[in-house]
């Protein structure tokens, strides 16, 4: 089927009318009419004598109206019409000063480059030519030509304030975005903090006062350490105040100082965790090896590092095997990293069964550790669970 050129025709005169409207509320549409204006007055009083002349000036104001359509196109164009007029034995019609002026402004802004000083002086270079052509006094074109370096810098002027203004939204976007992401990462942190202190704790309590019951029943005479549960939930209690604290835009008790140093806060969440597997019937140790000082790594870092001890022992707890078979759980501090690498037997059945999964535990650390540029994976093979985590020890943020 053929197209028709009528719709053809149609749609192309559609097309230039929404550009016009969607131009004419703009500053340079109104300049560009007031200068169109300005320059068919001086075309007036002063008339064209020769055809040519007459063609090229009704082609300069033309190419002023189009001037918001196409700024640098057309700006480029009535500099070069100008150049050209200048050397023409015909000096009759309007001066072009206007339009020239308007397309040297719009040429600094849409270039944004000190290159597009070349449009000046060519426009100076052709007024020189034309002053001598005419036999001028030279002196007296220079206000015209100071006028060509004004408008160029007013132009200059305004690309450059917009660019500040657009680099400022930016600015206020890029740190609205970096604060979005720091809270983004204390709620993923203080969610991952509840999830390992009330779920790890409470399961140990749950498994013990489990444990307990059976023993009553089977009248066995075993009790239950229901000292160190106290202690256990007393300090679960700790934990989610402090939390709820920090929700509450309280942070004195996270940035409290007096904190334990690394390697003592670490070799000490290691001793609660083999205490608390012992007490359950598990066998295994824990080690804290130290290639350098361990100072001076991020608070964060050993928090999270702390916080992922819990929840692997939690996980041994509630998936493991207990004696004869052994867990491991070894904690490197390198210069760069803290490695963590955990491996326990799998247990037939969960040691608390009826306990309700979120599937979340290792997937909270996994986020964290990963956005820090570090790395969490998990493995089963041969019944044998491997958790294998490397932290960098100072946090990259943006």
């Amino acid at each position: 089927m053929g197209e028709n050129p009528m719709s053809n025709h149609t749609l192309s005169c559609a097309n230039i009318s929404a550009r016009i409207f969607s131009h004419a509320s703009k500053p340079l549409a109104g300049v560009s009419v007031v200068f169109v204006a300005m320059s068919v007055a001086e075309w007036i009083m002063q008339p064209s004598v020769a055809p040519y002349t007459a063609a090229l000036s009704a082609l300069h104001i033309v190419l002023i109206a189009a001037l918001p359509l196409w700024p640098r196109r057309c700006s480029a164009y009535i500099v070069v019409l100008f150049a050209l007029c200048a050397v023409l034995p015909d000096a009759t019609g309007p001066s072009q000063f206007w339009g020239v002026w308007l397309a040297l402004s719009c040429l600094a802004y849409e270039q944004n480059s000190f290159s597009s000083l070349v449009w000046p002086v060519f426009a100076t270079l052709a007024r020189i030519a034309q002053t001598l052509e005419a036999h001028e006094y030279l002196p007296t074109s220079l206000l015209v030509i100071m006028m060509f370096f004004v408008s160029w810098l007013i132009g200059y002027t305004l690309r450059q304030r917009k660019k500040a203004e657009a680099e400022a939204v930016e600015r206020r976007r890029y740190e609205q975005a970096r604060r979005q992401l720091a809270l983004t990462r204390r709620d993923m942190a203080l969610a991952s903090r509840i999830h390992d202190s009330v779920t790890g704790n409470l399961a140990y309590l749950a498994i013990s006062l489990e444990r307990a019951r059976q023993d009553a029943l089977e009248d066995s005479g075993e009790v239950p350490d229901f000292a160190y549960m106290h202690e256990m939930t007393v300090e679960t209690l700790r934990e989610v105040r402090q939390v709820i604290d920090v929700l509450d835009g309280d942070n004195r008790q996270i940035n409290a100082d007096g904190q334990p140093l690394f390697s003592e806060r670490i070799d000490s969440e290691l001793a609660q965790g083999d205490q608390y597997l012992h007490t359950l019937g598990f066998h295994g140790e824990s080690r804290l090896r130290v290639e350098s000082t361990a100072e001076g790594t991020d608070t964060q870092v050993v928090d999270e590092v702390s916080a992922l001890l819990r929840e692997l022992v939690t996980n041994i707890a509630l998936h493991g095997r207990t004696a004869p078979h052994e867990y491991t759980l070894d904690v490197h501090v390198s210069d760069v990293a803290v490695t963590v690498s955990q491996a326990n037997a799998i247990a037939a059945q969960s040691s608390f069964p009826d306990k309700p999964a979120s599937g979340k535990g290792l997937d909270f650390h996994r986020r964290i550790i990963e956005g820090w540029g570090g790395q969490l994976s998990t493995c089963a093979e041969e019944d044998t669970w491997v958790c294998h985590a490397s932290i960098p020890r100072h946090i990259v943020t943006i």
